[in-house]
């Protein structure tokens, strides 16, 4: 195998790689310990080993140096070894702490048994300590020191048993994308080719991650790569207190080129954040009949949004919800208006205010079917957008605005898409009718920016 080391201030760890058939071996860790081992598959044994020139030139770029391979005898400067694995114990096997300055900026200070890690942004720092009693000397300094600099406590924690990770683990294959973490935002882009499969190992890992460092939101890119139900499968037992957003968007990507993008069930994902307060999400969605407390914004689009995703929407609960934007499909050729309509009738929020419903597939229908059944007492703002072929025309909307202008006058705004003088004449009738340019749209990138 060839054999690479990284050596810089605390981290010290190395890399091995060797193409064996049509696949690659590769094997990571920190220096003085047994590592880890990843077996990668490749199309054929040539493709394997362009693959291994990549990865080779992808860590020398990263500041790698090539040494002997691990068969010939280890270097002098190789430091004192560290137990691959160590006991689990009973309890906790450490703490941590999260910190904010006065300009917003966040970190973390981990003990775990002889190590302490300091994580700010996207950078890591690690140190191994020779005895508990120096590693939590060590912890309380770092603590002290970041105090002296400005910076506050803002929650802390313990770390047990089953959330003890390898940091390094997310820097190495078989995870082929980038992590960024700033202002209090986890940014996660998977960028290996969607059909190659992300490993459950490797999400375990990120999701164990963003527990530790404890973000305000988290927001998953798929470029090109995709968790799927991966995701959902990694957050059974977890639990992220921290989180009040959540955002699975590629916002470079069109609504229809995310179609096939997936993380599960969004239920889980609410079920894992008890606070969580704001969700965007875009992409093969589902969700399956749920109640959360928290939930103050819903944001949702599909290629189209499914029937299963619509039934789920409506038998579940959210009593602290005021937003909900559904965006049901960027095609021509329309969803089941019916069954999103019947979704928000059925829809437990007793506080929902403001609804954004983009890509109807009849906007004068829809109206009438809605104040047929009767528009929700709580709904203050609607705003109605139809699919790309659907031709805005006074005359066709006028008259469902007639007819229902007893139901209509409970909304304080009516945002529908016409020029200006086709929406003065709609005035006359409906004074809180609106342009629908006029508000801004709930299901483009800008609604999470601050998030």
């Amino acid at each position: 195998m060839r054999r690479f080391e990284y050596r810089e201030g605390a981290s010290q760890k190395f890399w091995e790689v060797a193409v064996e058939g049509p696949s690659l071996l590769v094997r990571f860790g920190r220096l003085g310990t047994q590592g880890q081992e990843k077996p990668k598959a490749c199309k054929s044994a040539a493709d394997a080993a362009a693959q291994l020139e990549k990865l080779v030139a992808e860590k020398l770029g990263k500041g790698y140096v090539e040494v002997a391979s691990a068969s010939e005898p280890a270097t002098k400067s190789t430091p004192k070894p560290v137990p691959a694995t160590r006991p689990a114990p009973a309890g906790p096997v450490g703490y941590w702490v999260r910190l904010r300055d006065g300009r917003g900026r966040e970190l973390v200070v981990q003990l775990q048994g002889l190590d302490v890690f300091t994580i700010e942004g996207d950078q890591r720092l690690g140190q191994t300590l020779d005895s508990a009693a120096d590693a939590k000397a060590h912890f309380e300094r770092v603590v002290m020191t970041r105090g002296k600099r400005g910076y506050t406590v803002v929650d802390t924690g313990v770390v047990e048993p089953d959330r003890v990770i390898e940091l390094d683990a997310v820097d190495e294959d078989p995870f082929e994308g980038t992590i960024d973490y700033t202002a209090g935002r986890y940014k996660i882009t998977f960028e290996s080719e969607p059909a190659l499969p992300i490993a459950p190992g490797v999400i375990s890992t990120l999701v164990a991650r963003i527990a530790l460092v404890a973000p305000r939101s988290v927001q998953l890119v798929c470029d090109l790569g995709n968790p799927g139900r991966a995701w959902q499968d990694a957050l059974a037992g977890v639990e992220l207190p921290s989180l009040t957003g959540f955002i699975f968007d590629t916002p470079f990507q069109t609504q229809t080129r995310q179609g096939e993008n997936s993380i599960g069930d969004l239920a889980l994902v609410l079920r894992a954040s008890p606070k969580l307060e704001k969700v965007f999400a875009c992409g093969a969605l589902e969700l399956t009949p749920t109640e959360h407390a928290s939930l103050l914004q819903l944001h949702l689009s599909g290629n189209p949004l499914s029937l299963e995703l619509a039934q789920g929407l409506g038998a579940s609960r959210f009593p602290a919800l005021h937003t909900l934007a559904l965006s049901f499909t960027s095609d021509a050729s329309g969803p089941d208006d019916g069954a999103m309509l019947e979704a928000l009738l059925q829809l437990r929020a007793p506080r929902l205010s403001t609804v954004h419903l983009h890509s109807i597939a009849d906007v004068p229908a829809f109206i009438g079917a809605l104040c047929k059944r009767g528009v929700p007492a709580s709904w203050k703002t609607l705003a109605l957008e139809g699919t790309w072929a659907e031709a805005y025309d006074l005359d066709e909307l006028q008259p469902a605005i007639e007819a229902n202008l007893h139901a209509l006058r409970s909304l304080e705004h009516l945002f529908v898409r016409m020029d200006a003088e086709e929406i003065m004449a709609l005035r006359k009738l409906l004074p809180s009718a609106r342009n629908r340019d006029d508000v801004a749209d709930p299901l483009l990138p800008d609604a999470y920016d601050g998030w």
